[in-house]
């Protein structure tokens, strides 16, 4: 039951911005995505207008496996290390987002945002989310920010020469 009223601190903890433009605290949705995936996503799927916006989030070597990220501002965030498997990071926007070392094994990023500052080295990523790319600007992240491995299997997936 304590698990329940921790919830229902952090749903008070939003801040209503407007109607369909609000946003939880920073703080409060780092820490849920740390301590209860399932709880997050409920969330996620009772409150879909939620804006959630976590620019410079520090999850390093969370395990945020299976988190509904869709939508979600993780400009800058430090996801080092964390395992994000079979997240939906769809229409997600992650210019300058670190993902060095991260497990991003059956996730679905399809049109999501990157820039020449996004890092993917030594990432663990496997077809089924290079083939979820789609859509994505993944171009734009710079070659040195892949493994040289992994950039092939892309371009090859896209056919792409450059």
């Amino acid at each position: 039951m304590a698990e329940k009223e921790n919830f229902d601190d952090y749903r008070r903890s939003v801040t209503a911005l407007g109607v369909g433009n609000e946003v939880m605290s920073k703080e409060n949705l780092i820490k849920l995505l740390r301590e209860n995936i399932t709880e997050f996503n409920n969330f996620r799927q009772e409150n879909p207008k939620i804006l959630i916006n976590v620019p410079e989030a520090d999850l390093f070597g969370a395990n945020i496996a299976g988190a509904n990220l869709e939508d979600v501002i993780l400009k800058d965030a430090n996801l080092m290390n964390a395992n994000l498997n079979g997240a939906r990071l769809m229409n997600t926007k992650m210019k300058g987002t670190i993902f060095n070392r991260a497990k991003l094994r059956g996730c679905n990023i399809q049109n999501a945002i990157f820039d020449n500052m996004t890092d993917f080295r030594d990432a663990d990523i496997d077809v089924i989310t290079i083939q979820n790319l789609m859509g994505s600007n993944w171009t734009e992240v710079d070659k040195e920010k892949w493994d040289e491995y992994t950039l092939n299997i892309i371009k090859k997936e896209f056919n792409d020469s450059n």
